[in-house]
């Protein structure tokens, strides 16, 4: 097991002894998909990849964006997730509990087989 999928793995296993312990993970969104564009901006402070899948996120106002945010502490491992599963086709389901000023849903979290 490499340390991206170690690292995810002990997000896993964090995210369900909060639930487990009766608190609950804030995820109001979920979506299944294969990540059909990955786009960086450097011009864009404070905001990691974006992604649009097929099918497109249904995020309100989103335009089928769905976007990584550095107030994420696991964005490095989730960039790097979703840049290999763009790459390679796979499947991701991501996750999201708000839909920022600009529309873009705010990844929280990421899951790609």
């Amino acid at each position: 097991m490499n340390t991206l999928q170690k690292t995810v793995m002990a997000f896993g296993v964090s995210a369900l002894t909060l639930i487990s312990s009766g608190s609950a993970l804030a995820v109001d969104n979920q979506h299944v998909g294969k990540i059909t564009t990955f786009h960086l901006n450097a011009e864009i402070s404070g905001r990691d990849a974006c992604i649009r899948m097929l099918p497109a996120v249904p995020a309100p106002g989103a335009n089928g964006w769905a976007c990584l945010y550095n107030t994420n502490p696991l964005r490095n491992q989730i960039n790097t997730m979703m840049r290999e599963a763009y790459e390679r086709a796979r499947p991701c389901t991501i996750g999201w509990n708000t839909t920022l000023p600009e529309g873009n849903a705010n990844i929280i979290f990421v899951e790609c087989r």
